[in-house]
């Protein structure tokens, strides 16, 4: 109940682990409130991260969906004498890279 017993246990313990491992500097308080504070916040980050990266993959299938209706609505307006012609079609660097989660 010593306003230092705290600090008093804390050097005890770090006294003894360090004299058994002698790589550890130092010995800090696990604070059980900041590790759940901290694992909300990165369950957040990425939620965010993850939507983000949802609406990017839905933008860019929908540039391809319009691409692809563009490309389907010049070739069905061709006269039938440009048979001989071929197709209009998409071409890869035409087509914007999607992320997907």
């Amino acid at each position: 109940s010593c306003k230092s017993s705290k600090t008093t246990l804390k050097d005890l313990i770090e006294r003894t682990i360090q004299h058994w491992v002698p790589e550890v500097h130092e010995v800090v308080e696990f604070d059980a409130i900041a590790k759940a504070k901290a694992q909300e916040e990165t369950k957040l980050m990425l939620q965010r991260a993850f939507e983000a990266r949802r609406a990017a993959s839905e933008a860019a299938a929908a540039a391809v969906a319009a691409k692809v209706a563009a490309a389907k609505a010049s070739s069905s307006s061709v006269d039938e004498s440009d048979d001989d012609q071929p197709p209009q079609t998409l071409h890869e660097e035409e087509i914007p890279e999607m992320d997907l989660p």
